[in-house]
Order: structure tokens, then sequence, then C-alpha cells
């Protein structure tokens, strides 16, 4: 899976391909789609091949998981358009990697801790993130994480002026 390998850090000690620290590549299957057989079979397989490395995600307070460890399968519905706010159309299924999170005590970090540690990291990690931006791959928190980083390390915001 070339995805897979794409987003595992060099150093990785990944055997299977589809799996690692960083997440499991997973499948979505659109339920108006007969998807066949021997896709999925051999999807199957590869889960089967990966064994103990293809585990469940963790999850935080209250959040269902994101994927079937057993099967490879995601554990969502089917997206929605946009543009057309109907099903998206044109594909059996999707292939996507479902990110081992970063929890703090069984919960998300704040936009605030999220910046601290890529201004702390020696690795300069934080590129992952402007990078991203840079493509127009965005979250919800990226205006607060951008204007956290600007934030000179030697005035780090209060915990109350932490976003709820």
């Amino acid at each position: 899976m070339v995805g897979a390998r794409a987003s595992r850090p060099r150093d990785s000690d990944q055997r299977s391909g589809i799996c690692g620290k960083w997440g499991k590549v997973c499948i979505l299957e659109n339920p108006r789609a007969k998807t066949s057989e021997p896709i999925l079979g051999a999807w199957q397989s590869r889960i089967t091949a990966a064994g103990d490395d293809y585990t469940a995600l963790s999850t935080a307070d209250g959040e269902d998981p994101v994927l079937d460890a057993a099967t490879g399968r995601a554990l969502f519905d089917w997206p929605i358009d946009t543009a057309t706010k109907q099903p998206l159309l044109g594909f059996d299924l999707l292939l996507m990697t479902a990110t081992e999170p970063t929890l703090i005590h069984r919960r998300y970090p704040t936009p605030i801790e999220i910046a601290n540690a890529w201004r702390a990291d020696d690795r300069d990690n934080v590129l992952y993130f402007h990078n991203n931006r840079h493509y127009g791959i965005k979250t919800f928190w990226d205006e607060q994480i951008r204007a956290a980083l600007q934030v000179p390390p030697n005035h780090a915001l209060e915990p109350s002026a932490r976003p709820s």
C-alpha cells in the first residue's frame, strides 16, 4: 500500500504495509454499491496477514470506534458531497487512513497544547501542519493552532485562554 508507506516514518518497524503505530488503512463500502467479493476477500486476507499489528485505534471518552480491527472496515456513514448535499457518487469503496490519535487522559489535546508540542519538537514536525494547510488539507482547529504557533514560546498562553 503506497499510501501507508508514504505516511510512516522511515525508521518504522511496520511489517504489513497497512498498519503501524501512526494508524491503520481501512475501507469504507458504499452502501449503494455492490463491492466485488474478490476485492473484499483480498482485503480480509491483508487484515488477517497483519495479525496482531492491526489493532483498534484509541478513542477519546464518549467516542465511538472509527474502524473494526477484525475486518479493516471503517465504522461511519458514507460521505456526503458538500456541493450537492447528496451521498458521494462514483465510488464503490474508499481506501483511507485512520490515524492513531494522541490523547491526553482520554481527551484530544487543545489547539494550544498542539502548538506547544510542535514548538517543543526538535524534529520540525510542525511542517506537517504547514504543508497540509498549503495543500488545502484543513481542520476546524487550524486557525487556533496557527494563532497559538505565532505566540512566542516565552509568552505561553495561560490555561484560561484555552478554547473550550
